[in-house]
């Protein structure tokens, strides 16, 4: 095949070794995912390796542009050494000003031997990164297949030729009348959607990334209208065992369709028992630091309840002594249980956090001290300073823009410091198909996680890729534990123990991005006293606190994600550090006949501890 037939007039191309081509290494490539060199069959050379689960490498095609233009961008599959179903093309290119980025997710053994489209683009050479595509070797599959890289080009749609119109075929002869059959039924954009949701979830792959492979993203403006595009069989840039899994998830009826899209997004995980791994508590309600000859009791404590993760405020002082909260997190360290810190700064939005919480962060990390969060339930008011707090409102745009871009920088410098930061947690608002007008935190996490996927969806995905976690807030509120957030008439109820679930499947939806950490640095079960269940049915006792605690932690480690559980709050006492009048009943442990005792909870914990797990 000639130079000329691979790049057509006007086309640009960029093939591994020419200028353009860049290879992102980020971590040194074992001998069993090496590249590999080869020529294709249009005499090109091309490189291949196998895929990641880790997302060895990013490689880069920048193309030289002449000229503004709606280009077509195609990739060359080879006939050889292209294996993956799911290989990921990242375009960037722009909306006004707004540098975006589409996947687009190419079956290259489907493909092997052609051209594949990856869309039609605007692009605009003034721009930076116009045009410019990326592909990765991250996947999931297992054992791990193998990828070409080959070359991409960039053609002016305007100058590709229509086809010739076939000559008229000769008349044919009369036929006898068709039966009339039933009108095929109608389905909305909803169920179309619902469709690619159920059957994405059985390749496993994003149903967005399969939706904006044929083109369909209008489906979303007006979920309700009636489909009139092509029949699903009729579309390009999926495979047609994945389109006729999407016909057929069409032939249920609209309701099987819902309930079956559903199923399909919650996420999946393996039978496993229950152990002791996720239990924990949070400490004091803020900050606060044990007396010091109170350690050795409230150590033996937690052990005896078989407890292995504690939540620990910190102001970012830089006393480091005997007495100080950097030693207390140690000592608990020393006995074996992980402390996930919360750096906590007052009113801090829409601040930045301040450079003494950078530096407490490093020292802490340098004692194996991980496990950090960085801001705090940003949908309440007194997490801003004054002048914001009217203002704060998940439909004010600046508010969502504040949040996210702060946290990316942030987060960013936790991990250059040494520790794991979280996405923060928004409270959780929703409840009795009731979502808060400016509050909700579903809103707040469906607003933030799209404004990252519109604007960082590479930078985002890259700081979970090195360590970034979800941090969430779930509590039962008295609901049975396995109470479903979706299920109710249409709304979404976050308020619930699965409220969990709500920003996973917006972080899959919006960002691709499908098992983080997961850990809930409060919540859990509150006491039968807590203001915390104002206006929500209340337990009737401590015992009943006690049963549903343990129900929690079992279902948690048993049917959730949640790698860590530590419920609000293990006492509100000077014993502890820190006294708040507003959570006095609180505590697991409450000043009662004028001396500390322990809940129910406390020997029920210690019970099933040495029965199930040993003491």
């Amino acid at each position: 095949m000639s130079n000329g037939e691979i790049l057509p007039p006007g086309a640009v191309g960029v093939w591994p070794g020419d200028a353009g081509f860049v290879i992102h290494e980020y971590e040194l490539l074992p001998p069993e995912r090496a590249w590999q060199t080869f020529t294709d069959e249009l005499g090109k050379t091309a490189r291949a390796k196998l895929s990641s689960r880790l997302q060895d490498v990013a490689v880069s095609y920048s193309p030289q542009l002449t000229a503004p233009d709606r280009y077509l961008i195609e990739a060359y599959i080879p006939a050889e050494n292209a294996q993956l179903s799911n290989t990921q093309y990242h375009v960037t290119y722009h909306e006004g000003d707004d540098q975006v980025e589409r996947v687009v997710r190419v079956d290259q053994a489907a493909n092997a031997g052609r051209w594949v489209s990856l869309g039609e683009f605007d692009l605009n050479p003034e721009k930076p990164s116009s045009g410019r595509t990326n592909v990765v070797d991250f996947s999931e599959v297992d054992p791990p297949q193998s990828i070409a890289f080959a070359g991409i080009r960039w053609r002016p749609a305007l100058a590709i030729p229509e086809p010739a119109p076939p000559e008229p075929p000769p008349e044919p002869e009369p036929l006898p009348p068709e039966p009339v059959l039933p009108p095929a039924p109608e389905h909305s954009h909803q169920d179309v959607i619902n469709a690619f949701i159920v059957a994405a979830a059985g390749f496993e792959e994003a149903f967005t990334d399969w939706i904006t492979s044929v083109g369909l993203e209008h489906i979303y403006a007006d979920r309700n209208a009636t489909y009139s595009g092509v029949s699903i069989l009729q579309l390009s840039g999926l495979s047609i065992d994945r389109l006729t899994s999407v016909a057929h998830a069409l032939t249920l009826s609209r309701a099987e369709l819902a309930r079956a899209a559903v199923e399909a997004s919650r996420p999946r995980q393996p039978e496993r028992n229950a152990d002791g791994r996720s239990w924990g508590v949070h400490g004091s309600a803020g900050f606060g630091v044990p007396p010091r000859h109170m350690w050795d009791f409230w150590i033996g404590e937690l052990k005896a309840m078989g407890l292995r993760w504690y939540k620990q405020c910190d102001n970012g002082g830089d006393d480091r002594g005997d007495n100080s909260c950097f030693r207390w997190v140690l000592a608990l360290r020393d006995a074996g249980i992980t402390t996930v810190i919360r750096y906590q700064q007052s009113e801090q939005f829409p601040n930045k956090l301040a450079d003494n919480y950078f530096r407490k962060m490093e020292a802490y990390a340098r004692e194996g001290v991980i496990w950090a969060e960085i801001g705090n339930e940003p949908n309440l008011r007194w997490e801003w300073s004054g002048p914001w707090r009217d203002r704060l409102a998940f439909h004010n745009q600046q508010v969502i823009s504040i949040i996210n871009e702060d946290w990316l920088n942030e987060a960013e410098e936790a991990l250059r410091r040494g520790v794991r930061p979280a996405y923060p947690a928004f409270a959780p608002t929703d409840w009795r198909q009731n979502a808060h007008p400016d509050l909700s935190s579903v809103q707040f996490y469906n607003k933030s996680f799209e404004f990252l996927a519109r604007h960082h969806r590479q930078r985002t995905r890259e700081l979970f890729r090195r360590g970034a976690w979800l941090a969430v807030h779930v509590a039962t509120y008295e609901l049975p534990v396995d109470f479903d957030p979706f299920g109710q008439g249409g709304a979404t109820w976050d308020m619930c123990l699965r409220g969990y679930e709500v920003p996973l499947r917006a972080l899959q939806h919006f960002l691709d991005i499908r098992d983080p950490v997961v850990m809930s640095t409060e919540g859990g079960v509150f006491t039968p006293e807590s203001t915390s269940m104002n206006n929500h049915p209340r337990l009737a006792n401590d015992d009943a606190h006690a049963d549903m605690m343990l129900k929690m932690f079992d279902f948690i480690e048993t049917q959730t994600p949640i790698q860590g559980m530590m419920p609000w709050c293990l006492a509100v006492d000077e014993s502890i550090g820190h006294k708040p009048q507003e959570y006095i009943r609180d505590g697991w442990y409450v000043k009662r006949g004028g001396g500390l005792q322990g809940r129910a909870v406390i020997n029920r914990l210690k019970q099933v501890h040495r029965q199930r797990i040993g003491g």
